[in-house]
């Protein structure tokens, strides 16, 4: 019986790895630098609170609310508890290419990873409340994610469950909104 709870555990890090590697192959070096600026625009929500104040001025501010009540409650889950709980060690940074690195690497527990979490609540809460931003927001979102894997931040399951945990949130968010708002 304990056999069969290490091959799930087994098959997921043997796809990080095989992702990771894939994820590692040459690129040029502006891309190199868009992934690193992309992931830097991402810390702490400063990309998320742009798009919310940009949808506020633009007259979406029930879908900014939306989009920022989700990011925070995903961010607070992931890196308050989801970390704290699974944990998880980061690739190793001496097998990305110097200039794919982040300038400073993060150093806290690895799954899930909170950038995702933050970018798909914040993509999904707003798209939520008005599916059209989905054009713009998930495609964000996705790049944000995408960029973790590419600066060696993350493995590929701690960039998926990330996205899992922030969409969950942003949806049971939208469901308990909707259902407030039905009384």
């Amino acid at each position: 019986m304990p056999a069969a709870r290490v091959r799930p555990a087994r098959a997921i890090r043997a796809l990080d790895h095989t992702m990771f590697d894939r994820v590692g192959r040459p690129t040029s070096a502006r891309f190199d630098r868009s992934m690193v600026g992309l992931s830097s625009l991402a810390d702490h929500g400063k990309l998320w609170a742009a798009a919310g104040a940009v949808l506020v001025a633009t007259g979406h501010r029930s879908a900014a609310a939306r989009g920022i009540t989700a990011l925070s409650i995903a961010s607070l889950t992931a890196n308050l508890f989801g970390k704290q709980f699974f944990g998880g060690s980061r690739p190793l940074l001496s097998r990305v290419p110097r200039r794919r690195r982040l300038p400073r690497p993060p150093t806290s527990a690895t799954f899930p990873s909170g950038h995702s979490a933050s970018a798909f609540a914040f993509a999904v809460g707003a798209s939520l409340d008005d599916p059209r931003l989905a054009m713009v927001f998930v495609p964000m979102a996705v790049a944000v994610a995408y960029s973790r894997l590419h600066t060696g931040s993350h493995w590929f399951s701690d960039v998926v469950g990330g996205a899992l945990l922030g969409t969950a949130i942003a949806a049971a968010d939208a469901a308990l909104h909707r259902r407030r708002a039905a009384l």
